[in-house]
């Protein structure tokens, strides 16, 4: 049985090496061969996670755009919303504006009342003093 050729394992060193073992290749070609290559990080792992190793800069592009876009669409609603808002507080202004002046001229008509009925006030108390003294003299 261990005569047969296709029941021996055979290993090539170099291709069987851990990437820590290697030595120096002998040349670039060889290294080649032998090794794959692996990229070397040199980020923490959040940042990573964070960014995306494979993150091509025109798909960040695109996801700051769409952000963008998302925050002016935002922007927008919120100023459509404070013009809403504004819009009913300048009708409430305008109505308080016309109650205040509502109120305003009643307070004159009745400040304007009181007057006048103070004149007839001071001409009545004025013609009964006349009529008393006229009284007086007759007797």
């Amino acid at each position: 049985m261990s005569s047969l050729p296709s029941s021996k394992l055979q290993f090539n060193q170099k291709k069987n090496v851990f990437v820590t073992q290697l030595g120096e290749p002998d040349t670039e070609e060889e290294d080649e061969l032998n090794v794959r290559k692996f990229p070397v990080v040199e980020e923490n792992g959040w940042a990573l996670v964070r960014d995306g190793t494979k993150t091509l800069q025109s798909t960040l592009l695109l996801q700051k755009q769409q952000e963008l876009l998302s925050v002016d669409r935002e922007l927008e609603s919120k100023r459509r919303d404070f013009a809403v808002r504004m819009e009913r507080c300048m009708s409430k202004q305008n109505e308080l504006r016309a109650e205040q002046q509502k109120i305003k001229e009643r307070v004159e008509k009745f400040d304007r009342f009181v007057r006048e009925n103070e004149v007839k006030r001071q001409r009545a108390l004025a013609k009964f003093q006349n009529e008393r003294k006229q009284q007086v003299r007759k007797l």
